[in-house]
């Protein structure tokens, strides 16, 4: 593929969205993004009793996270607007980086919960 056609495809226009057909990948990740908030709420939540019931290096294994803890409660918000401004783009490459952001955001928001869940487990399985 040459570069001319490539710069067309990704600037050109991109084709009218029918509003009758159900968009599978907008769907996933506004279902991921809404999952993911309260899963986050669940994190947090877990980890209030820590410190009382298990003893310090329980509590040693949650620290690396830091802030990132907050992350699922900031990520969700940009993704649903992006997710609903995304079909207002014109040009493929516009839609195309909207889709990148709200993946990632989505990713974000994973990161921090799938491991915070495991850590969850197995303090409560092995302390």
């Amino acid at each position: 593929m040459n570069t001319l056609s490539l710069r067309s495809w990704l600037l050109g226009a991109r084709p009218v969205p029918d509003e009758n057909r159900f968009y599978p990948l907008g769907a996933i990740l506004g279902g991921l993004n809404f999952l993911m908030f309260f899963l986050g709420m669940i994190v947090i939540a877990g980890g209030i009793g820590i410190s009382d019931y298990y003893p310090p290096e329980a509590l040693q294994m949650l620290k690396p996270l830091g802030n990132s803890i907050f992350l699922p409660f900031i990520c969700p918000w940009p993704a649903f607007v992006l997710l609903a401004l995304r079909g207002r783009f014109k040009s493929r490459l516009g839609y195309y980086v909207c889709t990148a952001v709200i993946v990632a955001l989505t990713a974000a928001s994973m990161l921090v919960v799938l491991p915070q869940i495991y850590i969850y487990a197995y303090i409560t399985q092995n302390f």
